[in-house]
């Protein structure tokens, strides 16, 4: 739900993105993109009501805050982290 922070708001979905070998920050925050989208329009499809959202499917306070533009040395950390996780 939207508030008055920057991603403080309570969490009505969670979904996990599996990653995969050869990912790269781009294709996983595409993937990201896109599976928030059609979670947003799963959401809304089964609703009946706005205040439906601020009943049982709330699951807690987002935590921390989301940066939209990425530093280059974060970028260089979680592609070396992604390339890291599937070396055997």
């Amino acid at each position: 739900m939207i508030d008055q922070g920057i991603d403080t708001g309570k969490i009505i979905s969670r979904k996990k993105l599996v990653l995969a070998k050869g990912d790269t920050v781009d294709s996983v925050r595409y993937r990201v993109a896109i599976s928030g989208v059609l979670e947003v329009v799963r959401l809304l499809a089964g609703l009946s009501d706005v205040n439906d959202l601020n009943k049982e499917k709330n699951i807690g306070k987002a935590a921390g805050r989301q940066c939209y533009i990425m530093a280059p040395a974060l970028r260089e950390l979680l592609e070396k982290k992604l390339k890291s996780s599937f070396d055997d």
